[in-house]
This record gives structure tokens, C-alpha cells and sequence, in this order.
């Protein structure tokens, strides 16, 4: 969702800030910035997090994949899908991959009102 709201978004601290949340929730797997910074921000890009996890949640489901460890939020996540096996592994990462492209997709596209990108614009172009 966050990295959606990066390349949708003009104003340069609005388009940073984003960056830095979707960062923070790749690498550190610390996701509140971007729900609390973006999400509630922009009400309509929280329902494409939504989908975009609900979606690689249906393909994890399809594929019955498992992870084998307690906790696996960041993008060092991916390793505890190896216990289960390459095509476990390969379906985790797939269905993770999936999730992050249909949250951004969605975000970037129906995920601000005409107004708020109007006042985004109209910030940018004062800075």
C-alpha cells in the first residue's frame, strides 16, 4: 500500500514519508507507520492492503503453504518457508510477491480521491 502511495503521490515529504513506510515494513517488518502514516490517511488505499493481502492469502491457501516459523513479518520471512519444501518456499514467495504488487497496483489506482490528489498536486507545486 505505501509503496502505491510512493509512486502515485507529488508532494516530495508525502512521497517520501511513503517510501520510508514501505521500507520500514520490507526490511524491519514494522508495518504501523504505513497504516497509521498511509492508511488512515488515505482511507481508500487501506482497502487496496486489504485485498492485495487478502489475494496472496487465497494463493498461500490454494497452495497450502506453511511457514515454520513464529513470527515471519519482514522480508527474512521468506526463509521460513523453506522448511516445507522448494514448492513451499517457491508458492510462500509467490504468494508474497503477489500480496505486495496487488496492494501497490490497487493503491496507486483507486487508492486516493480526485481531491486529495488535487491538494498533493497543489502542495508539490508550492514546494
Amino acid at each position: 500500500m505505501a509503496f502505491g502511495a510512493f509512486l502515485r503521490l507529488k508532494e516530495r515529504d508525502e512521497k517520501g514519508a511513503n517510501l520510508g513506510y514501505a521500507l520500514s515494513g520490507i526490511l524491519g517488518g514494522v508495518t504501523e507507520p504505513a497504516i497509521y502514516g498511509c492508511g488512515f490517511k488515505y482511507m481508500r488505499s487501506l482497502g487496496g492492503m486489504v485485498i492485495g493481502g487478502a489475494i496472496g492469502g487465497l494463493i498461500a491457501g490454494v497452495f497450502h503453504v506453511t511457514t515454520y516459523v513464529l513470527g515471519a513479518t519482514n522480508i527474512l520471512g521468506l526463509i521460513g518457508y523453506a522448511g516445507g519444501g522448494t514448492a513451499n518456499l517457491m508458492w510462500g514467495a509467490i504468494s508474497s510477491v503477489v500480496a505486495f504488487v496487488v496492494a501497490a497496483a490497487i493503491t496507486f489506482l483507486f487508492g486516493f480521491t480526485k481531491e486529495q490528489l488535487e491538494e498533493d498536486a497543489r502542495l508539490a507545486a508550492e514546494a
